[in-house]
């Protein structure tokens, strides 16, 4: 069987949570989440109040999902270090195509967990890994595996 990571976005608090469930229901092993996208440039205390519930509701690990070309909000490191203590938090994934936006989300990616590594993924990019153990290029979140080109 194949694992599966449901992208679950939306505008809407009530609807992202309720499609990270029915994403888990459908049997996804994680989500991806990007910010919602409707309100460009939300303080970061906005989005620490979207994520947070995301993280409690959840029954699978989340991976924030930073991809500002199309939702014109970022996943800031502040963002992260802000939410790096949730048990449900497992990575994130850097769609920017910026180098030096994936050099500061890894720089601030908490440390290998017991139960679950925290993942750091950049796509696209190229070059070197700027992070060594969980993160390649081109790759996504993947709970439960390696992550390695194109997984």
């Amino acid at each position: 069987r194949l694992p599966v990571i449901a992208g679950c976005g939306g505008t809407a608090l009530p609807d992202v949570v309720d499609l990270v469930r029915r994403a888990a229901d459908a049997g996804a092993r994680a989500v991806l989440v990007p910010p919602p996208f409707y309100y460009p440039a939300p303080p970061e205390e906005g989005l620490v109040r979207f994520f947070l519930p995301v993280l409690d509701a959840s029954p699978v690990p989340v991976a924030l999902y930073h991809i500002p070309a199309m939702t014109r909000v970022p996943i800031t490191p502040g963002l992260v270090l802000r939410l790096a203590g949730h048990p449900r938090l497992m990575g994130a994934k850097d769609s920017s195509g910026d180098p030096a936006s994936v050099a500061a989300l890894a720089a601030v990616a908490p440390p290998w967990r017991p139960s679950t590594s925290f993942t750091f993924t950049a796509s696209p990019a190229s070059g070197p890994c700027t992070r060594t153990g969980t993160g390649c290029p081109d790759s996504s979140a993947s709970p439960g595996a390696r992550p390695g080109r194109g997984h």
